[in-house]
């Protein structure tokens, strides 16, 4: 049988307890055990505790599931439950040719956002209790929005876990610091097995309407560890 194993912050794993010895067969049948969005990107071999362990790169890719290009058509879809935004596919602003994701503001509340995938109510993105999880992507802020956004959250991606209590924990990735050209940002975040929701939200974060704020080459990855033939 297996044992999945994953890594909780460099240099540390874990074994997460509530799924040892689950059996997850051939490593073609990861990305499905994942989630259906998922895909394996690199597998390589490391050694933990005397095992010899498949170290499987997972990534979700919700610009159409695939891997990142100009050819693929975003879906505004996969950006549910927008709050004091519309979300529209356009052309990169920068002029690559790339479509990519633009959030406008309503001018209703400074609470504005997307989410990736859908928010409350579940694990989101094929996440799962005891994974270690980075989510990047490239933003995009126009000089005639500017980088003062009035929610603290503004011009980031934060990822939302609440604990079985009710309580939410959140962390948001660095704010770029220059407008009008792309901007690489990530945060990355472990899902405990006292979370029973994780969600990733893209904020605007202005209050006045007709604020553009634009996102691509979005992916959520997680590095996943499977000990072949453990008794």
């Amino acid at each position: 049988m297996n044992l999945k194993v994953f890594r909780t912050n460099p240099g540390l794993w874990s074994v997460d307890g509530n799924i040892a010895g689950e059996s997850l067969g051939n490593l073609d049948s990861v990305p499905a055990y994942m989630g259906v969005n998922c895909r394996l990107e690199a597998e390589s071999v490391e050694t933990f505790q005397g095992h010899d362990l498949n170290v499987l790169k997972m990534v979700y890719d919700p610009v159409n599931m695939l891997d990142r290009d100009t050819s693929r058509t975003l879906n505004t879809d996969k950006f549910p439950s927008p709050n004091g935004v519309t979300v529209d596919i356009v052309d990169d602003p920068d002029g690559s040719g790339e479509q990519v994701l633009e959030l406008t503001t309503t001018g209703t509340t400074d609470h504005s956002f997307t989410t990736v995938g859908g928010g409350f109510s579940a694990l989101r993105l094929g996440m799962v209790q005891g994974g270690y999880y980075t989510m990047s992507g490239e933003i995009y802020v126009p000089s005639a929005t500017g980088l003062n956004p009035d929610n603290h959250r503004g011009l980031s991606i934060t990822a939302f876990r609440r604990l079985d209590d009710g309580t939410l924990q959140l962390v948001n990735s660095d704010k770029p610091t220059v407008t009008d050209q792309w901007v690489p940002v990530s945060v990355s975040f472990f899902v405990r097995s006292d979370h029973d929701q994780a969600f990733i939200r893209l904020y605007n974060g202005f209050l006045a309407s007709g604020k553009k704020v634009y996102f691509r080459r979005l992916q959520l990855e997680s590095t996943i560890m499977v000990i072949p033939n453990v008794a």
